[in-house]
């Protein structure tokens, strides 16, 4: 019984401690200090800091990082996708010709 006991509480410090590296990972992907919310994780509770979190969102800062990186990456494609366009129309061409 007693090493039932052992591995219970084992299994729960190991999901608490699981716990707490989300809420920073959390923490880091909405721009906020990861090592501040993994200690205010390990003080009270992770679920408390990610719902925390979630209320807050993502910094103003954060946001448009990430926005702007996102509208790289979407011309990026659109540049990609009509060069690719415009080769398979050359290879119709040959084809067809």
């Amino acid at each position: 019984m007693g090493v039932l006991i052992v591995f219970i509480w084992v299994v729960v410090i190991a999901l608490w401690f699981f716990g707490i590296v989300c809420a920073g990972a959390y923490a880091c992907r909405l721009g906020r200090s990861m090592g501040t919310f993994a200690f205010l994780a390990f003080l009270c509770s992770p679920f408390i800091v990610a719902f925390l979190l979630f209320m807050l969102g993502e910094t103003d800062e954060h946001r448009k990082t990430r926005i702007i990186e996102e509208e790289k990456w979407r011309r990026s494609c659109g540049t990609e996708t009509s060069q690719h366009n415009e080769e398979q129309k050359e290879n119709i061409v040959d084809i067809l010709g």
